[in-house]
């Protein structure tokens, strides 16, 4: 484990299916920043519905690739956006970019294994 990326999930899903990991890894890579824009937008639009959606969906992608401290954060928003609290998420979006900094960067190394 690499601290942010459990990397034995990442050779289990290898196990799996050739190319799988890569493939993933490619789509989060393309996707991920702009998700993450996306609900900040609707974050700040104060859109509940939209960002816990948009949260558990990024949530899951996460979870699958082995980013369970990026996933936790996730679900901490998806749970204020429940509860309709997103007033004062502007630190966990700040705490989110910054982890999905770390974890983009580690990706790319497993994926150039």
């Amino acid at each position: 484990m690499l601290g942010h990326v459990d990397t034995n999930r990442i050779e289990r899903l290898r196990c799996l299916e050739a190319g799988l990991v890569g493939e993933l890894v490619g789509v989060f890579l393309e996707t991920g920043h702009e998700r993450l824009d996306e609900i900040a937008r609707a974050t700040a639009r104060r859109d509940a519905a939209l960002v816990e959606r948009l949260a558990h969906n990024l949530r899951g992608s996460c979870a699958t690739l082995g980013m369970d401290r990026l996933a936790d954060l996730l679900r901490r928003l998806e749970l204020r956006a429940e509860d309709q609290q997103l007033g004062d998420s502007t630190s966990l979006l700040e705490e989110l970019r910054r982890e999905f900094d770390v974890v983009r960067g580690l990706l790319r190394l497993i994926a150039a294994d």
